[in-house]
């Protein structure tokens, strides 16, 4: 049984070192983000817990083939911090982009793991900008906070969205990369224009030590009509949550939801069925771009 196979065992395994987790939650404050640029104020992502998500990835000696897709619009993308570091990544071009999607995966993978899934939503007319976390891959250089990694996609959509040629602004976030992408958008929700969850959980898991402040169900805005939130009832690595944040979305805030009996955590448990949830991904934010082509 590989890393990948067993995260879910690993991930529930954590609940029964309790005493090793609550010397942590001792050592770390649980506190709100601050936005300082030393990102001190953390949770979930330091020492012991990030060990076991990068151990978790299934080929850490993965590589993009940059000479395979060199006349297919792939091409090597850099952005810089808040606190001047360089986090590196790809970007798939559309010839003549009607906007972007920007795409924060699970934090137990690799961009070189999964970025030739992501070339499909270029024929939308997107640029897909695709990243390696701090602290991982490419930008294994940079220590991993989970403060950090809110800070550097908020910087990231800022950009992006002062970008006049791409006038749709949208983002699909993978398991933990919803949690980060709830909190990166908290403030610029409304220059955001279509969104895909997949396997987010509703909340962090509570041996994580988070504030409650920072959980996706207590993020979402007035209207989430623009947002596709996929869940599934097999997930054997958030288990239970799996489907909470579409459930709770859909009363909320009158999100699309697609809760499947069959689907497990995509990309982790559930390589079977992730070509399904990708289409129905591309779809939805097909729909969002012939809206506002529509509207404009």
């Amino acid at each position: 049984m590989n890393c990948r196979d067993c995260l879910g065992e690993c991930t529930f395994n954590l609940m029964q070192h309790s005493m090793m987790i609550i010397l942590i939650g001792l050592v770390f404050s649980s506190t709100a983000f601050t936005g300082d640029n030393d990102f001190e104020s953390i949770c979930f992502t330091e020492n012991a817990l990030i060990d076991v998500y990068k151990a978790a990835i299934n080929n850490p000696e993965a590589k993009i083939d940059w000479i395979k897709y060199s006349d297919d619009g792939l091409a090597p993308d850099t952005f810089r911090t808040i606190d001047g570091k360089i986090i590196k990544g790809l970007v798939w071009k559309s010839d003549k982009p009607k906007g972007y999607l920007l795409v924060a995966q699970g934090t137990s993978m690799l961009a070189a793991e999964i970025y030739e899934r992501f070339r499909m939503f270029r024929d939308l007319g997107l640029d897909v900008y695709l990243y390696d976390y701090r602290g991982y891959g490419e930008s294994g250089d940079i220590e991993t906070t989970l403060e950090g990694m809110v800070s550097d996609y908020s910087t990231r959509l800022k950009e992006l969205n002062s970008e006049a040629k791409y006038k749709g602004h949208y983002i699909l976030g993978i398991s933990l990369g919803g949690v980060i992408f709830s909190n990166a958008i908290k403030k610029m929700a409304n220059h955001i224009h279509g969104v895909v969850f997949d396997s987010v959980p509703h909340a962090v898991p509570w041996y994580a030590f988070c504030p409650s402040d920072i959980d996706p169900i207590n993020l979402l805005p007035v209207s989430c009509e623009r947002w596709l939130i996929i869940g599934a009832k097999r997930d054997k690595v958030i288990g239970s949550r799996a489907s909470k944040l579409a459930s709770g979305a859909k009363d909320q805030c009158g999100a699309y939801t697609k809760i499947e009996q069959h689907f497990g955590h995509i990309f982790m448990d559930d390589y079977r069925n992730t070509n399904e949830r990708m289409t129905a991904a591309k779809e939805f934010f097909g729909m969002l771009v012939e809206s506002q082509i529509n509207e404009q």
